[in-house]
């Protein structure tokens, strides 16, 4: 695996070179492990060079084996992960990698909901006309640099299960990335102040991780830290996830054998949380192989060389997972300020999405907005676009709680808009019977929580799955889906650059 670079919003093509100057980031002397026994004796641990530095307790007693990070003297990492490996009892391992973050009609009083073009597009307006604003009894994770809580519009919806995932303490960072994240999935609607979330009324769990901190570990700790929650009856139904990096493996080898996938897998296998992933930001095609290597950076870095793969978006067999593209408000489809990636689930908005950020950021959002705005800012990517996708799924939790994870999700893809077109007056530019968004962006579409809400009894009434079966039925090649398949593989696209 690889290291993630955070990119800026500008304009870029495929560059090749034959000797890429390439940082590998990972944590020195740390590699995570899964044994494949309940417990690990401490001779095993000794005899491989190392010592257990911390254990996940609740993705250890799923029954999958035993989670576990382990120490080792700096500079020892590859030579302890290759002892592993050569093991038995280890079922899988890895380097503890670094990652980075994707950061870049009817409506209410916000100061700025003109602005909020993305919930007209998703057609969240509509659900909102009706009274359908969310309920403080559904609860979403946002695994992310932190969120403000004292936010004008975010502090009555920040749950108390916040937690910084490294250290355990209950405590929380001033990240504008988390920060504008949770505006999108649950700022105060109708209040006078700033912007509306999808959910007006919701409960987030800040899963928070300083940047630096920011690792395979630090994501395997905050899928343990929500099994704990799930097997306490904490109804969590979506876990933002907008970050990631690029590694050489393939899908199919990480499914075998990548400790991070097996945490995701486990909570995936609960069947009462989604896994809302951004697809990332390079405008490559998730599941498939980079074609050559990135731009390098300003110092000669490549944030991926070719044949690597983007992930945790490229991970196949996971059931209660939507990776979601970015999509401009124009034609609903990827510009130079977001990447498209061909093969993500779903398109959604992701292009200067206006949401909260902590007072001390100095962005202003829009020209056309008075300067001195400290609250408020507009990023792209598709960081902005997969909460739009989290917050959908905890709207439609809020109309019908007993709906299985697995049917929420279905409902999202069946009901996803294949020709959604606007211009900025909210009235489509084409009715020519093309799929504008789903050729370009996603396999299934542009999300339209109104008409998956719309959808989903019908869904609760006639389609259930066990995700466990499930993924042992699909063999890995594809999620196999109450009848469905949706295919791992589509075309690579064009390469930009984003935030």
């Amino acid at each position: 695996m690889r290291k993630k670079l955070l990119l800026l919003a500008v304009a870029g093509v495929i560059f090749c070179t034959e000797s890429p100057s390439f940082s590998r980031g990972y944590v020195p002397g740390e590699v995570i492990a899964v044994f494949k026994e309940d417990s690990i004796s401490a001779s095993a641990v000794d005899e491989v060079g190392a010592s257990v530095k911390n254990v996940y307790a609740s993705l250890s007693e799923s029954g999958e084996g035993k989670f576990v990070l382990l120490h080792c003297e700096a500079g020892k990492e590859q030579e302890l992960l290759a002892n592993l490996k050569d093991r038995p009892e280890v079922a899988a391992a890895s380097l503890n990698y670094k990652r980075k973050l994707y950061a870049s009609s009817y409506m209410p009083d916000d100061k700025y909901s003109d602005y909020l073009w993305g919930m007209k597009a998703i057609r969240a307006n509509e659900l909102w006309e009706s009274g359908i604003t969310g309920n403080g009894d559904v609860y979403v994770a946002v695994i992310d640099g932190g969120i403000d809580p004292n936010h004008e519009d975010l502090r009555g919806n920040i749950s108390n299960y916040s937690r910084n995932v490294v250290t355990g303490r209950q405590n929380y960072n001033n990240d504008s990335h988390g920060t504008h994240i949770a505006g999108t999935i649950g700022a105060e609607g109708n209040n006078e102040a700033g912007v509306a979330g999808v959910n007006w009324d919701v409960q987030i769990i800040s899963l928070a991780v300083d940047e630096e901190q920011l690792s395979d570990s630090a994501v395997i700790s905050a899928m343990d830290y929500v099994l704990e929650l799930l097997n306490q009856g904490v109804n969590i139904i979506a876990v933002n996830i907008s970050l990631g990096g690029w590694e050489e493996g393939t899908p199919e080898e990480m499914q075998a054998s990548n400790p991070v996938y097996r945490a995701m897998l486990q909570v995936s296998r609960t069947d009462r949380t989604i896994l809302c992933v951004a697809a990332g930001n390079e405008n490559q095609a998730v599941g498939f192989p980079a074609p050559c290597d990135s731009e390098p950076d300003d110092d000669g870095k490549y944030s991926y060389l070719k044949g690597d793969y983007i992930y945790p978006a490229s991970y196949i067999g996971i059931d209660n997972m939507i990776v979601v593209s970015s999509a401009n408000r124009e034609l609903a489809r990827g510009t130079e300020y977001s990447s498209t990636n061909y093969n993500a689930d779903i398109a959604a908005p992701g292009v200067y999405i206006v949401s909260a950020v902590p007072s001390d950021y100095e962005l202003e959002f829009y020209e056309e907005v008075e300067t001195g705005v400290r609250n408020y800012a507009a990023f792209s990517g598709t960081s902005m676009a997969a909460p739009h996708v989290t917050g959908a799924v905890a709207l439609m939790k809020s109309v019908y709680p007993e709906a299985k994870a697995s049917q929420i999700r279905k409902a999202i893809l069946d009901g996803a808009d294949r020709n959604h077109c606007m211009n900025d007056s909210g009235a489509y530019l084409y009715d020519d019977g093309l799929e504008h968004v789903d050729a370009d962006t996603s396999e299934n579409g542009f999300l339209d929580v109104y008409t998956a809400l719309r959808i989903l009894p019908n869904i609760m009434a006639t389609y259930n799955v066990d995700p466990k079966q499930e993924e042992e039925d699909s063999g890995g090649g594809c999620n196999v889906i109450g009848g469905f398949a949706v295919m791992c593989m589509l075309a690579p696209c064009l390469f930009m650059k984003q935030r």
